[in-house]
């Protein structure tokens, strides 16, 4: 075990020896929420959940990219140690699951206002369909695992992958919103050719986002992935020939080796989004010769962000609240 995998180790058992306290000081609520991170490619004692938690840079990402309004209905099937509810605006009806006993217990005491239980998240979704404005998270990557999938292939067995994007999309409402970080090869591999013709049928891709391999550097893996985003849409609406956004994300602020750097795509990113978001509600418009406010299509603003540059010449952005 390499020292980033020891440090990694031992924040983690100082994690489980915390939670064995009634009440954690602030600096232990922070240190648990900066440091615990799963137990992706540690083997010691045996230990490997397959757990590669997202980095809080790109749950911050994504959750500009969404922009989640007060009052909507949120959800995270495979939350872990609850990343990606950290920063929800107040006022949103979160719900969550995750199937570690510990993970769930960190998520729970970390995020108290959020509804969050402690078990299988497919069957979570399977009982809350057509539930939700939005479906957030990052779905266990691995081997393929027995569930109720139209994907199972005769011994009843699924990518894990594939079946959370199944089973989120018939949990979005009408106009809902999924957002994920999956691994690519779900995106091009011949394998998966029909659950991605599946997909493009029940909802409309409106961006694939492309990371670069140190993304999940400190949880452990270089695996290649990107962040997708899926909106169910809503019947009496006709989007014609829509147009998708698609990025390539070079650099996220640091390097394969963990090191800070200045480089940073992802407020370049933000910002063609928003760009994109106007421009495809205005071709909604278009064509059905409506007000997108009167469907309920999210619709991000240029005006709800604040773009400044840093010293270094970087773009920046921050939601105006």
């Amino acid at each position: 075990m390499g020292r980033k995998e020891s440090k990694r180790f031992a924040d983690n058992k100082k994690v489980r020896e915390l939670l064995q306290k009634d009440e954690w000081t602030k600096e232990e609520e922070e240190f648990i929420r900066l440091s615990y991170s799963g137990y992706g490619a540690l083997n010691s004692s045996g230990s490997h959940l397959g757990q590669y938690f997202t980095p809080q840079k790109i749950v911050s990402f994504i959750h500009n990219l969404l922009d989640i309004p007060t009052g909507a209905t949120v959800c995270e099937p495979s939350c872990g140690g609850g990343g990606f509810l950290n920063g929800l605006t107040d006022g949103v009806d979160i719900k969550a699951c995750e199937l570690a006993y510990e993970a769930a217990e960190v998520a729970q005491r970390l995020y108290p206002y959020a509804q969050i239980e402690q078990g299988d998240g497919l069957e979570f979704l399977e009982k809350h369909k057509e539930s939700f404005n939005y479906i957030i998270g990052n779905p266990p990557y691995g081997s393929a695992i027995e569930a109720k999938s139209r994907f199972a292939n005769k011994k009843g067995k699924v990518d894990p992958v594939v079946v959370f994007l199944e089973k989120g999309i018939e949990a979005l409402q009408e106009g809902g919103i999924l957002a994920m970080v999956v691994p690519d090869n779900i995106l091009s591999d011949n394998k998966f050719q029909s659950f991605r013709a599946w997909a493009l049928e029940n909802a409309l891709l409106l961006t694939s986002i492309s990371l670069p391999t140190e993304t999940f550097y400190f949880a452990g893996t270089s695996t290649k992935t990107s962040v997708i985003v899926l909106q169910k849409p809503v019947e009496s609406i006709d989007y014609g020939d829509y147009p998708v956004m698609m990025a390539v994300c070079e650099n996220v602020g640091w390097d394969s080796r963990g090191r800070e750097i200045s480089e940073n795509d992802l407020p370049q990113i933000l910002f063609e989004w928003k760009l994109f978001m106007q421009e495809r509600s205005e071709h909604i418009e278009r064509l059905n010769d409506t007000d997108i406010e009167e469907v309920d299509i999210p619709t991000p603003s240029l005006e709800e962000v604040n773009i400044v540059r840093d010293s270094t010449g970087q773009l920046q952005f921050d939601l105006i609240s």
